[in-house]
């Protein structure tokens, strides 16, 4: 697997059939799949979902990575998808995490996500949407200048303009991302 974005301790590579032993590992882990959609798949089922995104990827449409750190140890997945070339907008989520995870590993995940969208599709907004009781993801977002355009009883729905994603990007969290 090619070694597809990086920060400064991690490496995204796109997602193979190989990976769907530990995405069904993390999605089984009660305290990490408390805040996404549920889903009772077998590997076979996970596998051929991969293969039917393996499709959505070519055309550009979706990219499901896994997140590694440098080391090569395998760490979680994070989805960009709902990407409108038209609108220059893009979705993320599906965001999982292993327990015992580095302590920089969400906010470089982040960013990583982030500077591909806005800087190599050439996005100008993200949106997306949070469950209200994922508080410490709640705030997360909002420390980002994340803007609130709505919610409902499960969720809060968000956008974050390019130029507030670069604003706190390059005033708090650049430390984190590889030198250009």
């Amino acid at each position: 697997m090619n070694k597809f974005l990086k920060s400064n301790n991690l490496v995204f590579n796109l997602v193979e059939e190989e990976d769907a032993n530990f995405i069904l590992q993390l999605r089984s882990t009660e305290s990490l799949n408390k805040y996404l959609s549920k889903s009772v798949v077998t590997e076979e089922a996970q596998k051929t979902w991969i293969r039917e995104y393996k499709k959505r990827e070519i055309e550009k449409k979706e990219y499901y990575f896994r997140i590694d750190k440098k080391d090569g140890e395998q760490l979680g997945f994070v989805r960009l998808y709902d990407i409108s070339y038209e609108k220059n907008t893009f979705t993320w989520g599906s965001w999982i995490i292993k327990e015992g995870r580095p302590p920089y590993s969400a906010i470089e995940s982040a960013l990583i996500i982030y500077e591909y969208a806005f800087n190599e599709l050439g996005m100008s907004k993200a949106i997306f949407d949070v469950r209200k009781e994922n508080i410490g993801v709640l705030k997360f977002h909002k420390k980002f200048g994340a803007i609130t355009l709505a919610e409902d009883e499960l969720n809060e729905y968000f956008e974050l303009p390019k130029e507030n994603y670069e604003e706190k990007r390059d005033s708090k969290y650049k430390k984190y991302l590889l030198e250009r």
